[in-house]
């Protein structure tokens, strides 16, 4: 059992890495009047949910967050109407805690109640510039359809990453797409809903499609981790310089040897780690936390399935092999997670 709770360990602390960086570290903020509130750049457009204590936590022309403490779901819910009383009526979607608006215009609200620590947190972001949209001729390109809007953004691009926001996409034209997607060869483990697609593809590469509303897409395209290109773009420098260490006598030549289904495992929760350091990277930097909070909740869910899955795990059934590809994998999340510690 002692191996089990060595996976939920090291999962459960990236999830509270998640829950810090995403809530303002539980600052407990503090009185922000209705003065202060019309000094903000874009946040004035948005009614003052005070008085009460609050941690503004970004406060530029492109996004404003805060998170208002000591809130309540009845209060969000009659907040929610009073933005949408100043404009807030376009795509509106209303999903248990979450909710989402835009003005005519672009501006798009979302607002998050937390049952946890009964705050609320609200994002204001303003809109996407579009311009014309020349899609990717590189390799990762290539892997996915050209869209039909040739009105877009791109946020991200490099070898082992698209990040695309696609302008003048109805919310058939992105169903449309999907099944783009779904017919090029993104089929494998896929998860959908109305509005967001999640697969692979059998190169290894990972696609998430998202329609944001407003007439917008969201493309984000991960490339395959063990892939030689990208395998090189993600070693530092001086690490072909080295030898590489020799194996023990224990591991050396046992690669064949670890379990299947647990080199799968790891494998796979490796692929989410690289995802995760790229994620908070992002954030560090981002004004589009919106978009970025729902990127957060789609790893929450992806982390509950690696902790039911972890479950399987006994250290009894561990064997050398497996053990030392355990430690192999773990050793290398280690030190991507102290680039963003």
């Amino acid at each position: 059992m002692k191996k089990k709770k060595v996976f939920l360990i090291v999962l459960v602390v990236i999830i509270a890495v998640m829950l810090v960086k995403c809530s303002g570290g539980g600052n407990k903020g503090k009185l922000v009047s209705n003065s202060e509130w019309n000094e903000t750049k874009i946040g004035r457009m948005l009614p003052y949910p005070g008085p009460k204590k609050m941690d503004i936590r970004i406060d530029s022309e492109e996004s404003f967050r805060v998170d208002v403490k000591k809130y309540s779901q009845e209060k969000q819910e009659t907040y929610f109407e009073k933005c949408e009383e100043v404009g807030f009526t376009t795509d509106v979607k209303k999903e248990n805690n979450q909710y989402s608006a835009y003005t005519e215009d672009g501006y798009r609200l979302q607002l998050f109640f937390s049952d946890y620590d009964n705050e609320m947190t609200i994002d204001l972001s303003a809109p996407i510039e579009m311009s014309e949209l020349k899609w990717p001729s590189s390799e990762i390109g290539k892997q996915l359809p050209v869209p039909k809007s040739k009105v877009g953004n791109i946020k991200i691009e490099s070898a082992s990453q698209l990040s695309i926001y696609v302008g003048e996409t109805s919310q058939g034209d992105y169903e449309a797409y999907v099944e783009a997607c779904a017919e090029k060869g993104f089929t494998e483990g896929y998860s959908r809903d109305d509005d967001y697609y999640h697969a692979k593809n059998a190169g290894g590469y990972s696609l998430s499609l998202k329609y944001e509303g407003y007439n917008t897409m969201k493309i984000e395209l991960y490339g395959d981790r063990t892939s030689g290109s990208l395998e090189e773009e993600m070693k530092e420098p001086e690490e072909t310089e080295k030898p590489k260490p020799e194996k023990s006598p224990e591991s050396s030549g046992n690669e064949s040897a670890v379990d299947p289904d647990l080199k799968a495992f790891l494998d796979e929760y490796e692929a989410f780690m690289d995802q995760y350091v790229e994620f908070m990277k992002k954030y560090a930097e981002s004004d589009d936390t919106a978009g970025m909070l729902a990127d957060y909740t789609k790893m929450m869910k992806q982390y509950a399935e690696f902790a039911e899955k972890a479950d399987q795990y006994e250290e009894g059934e561990l064997s050398t092999a497996d053990l030392a590809y355990y430690l192999e994998v773990s050793n290398r999340i280690n030190q991507k997670l102290l680039e963003i510690a």
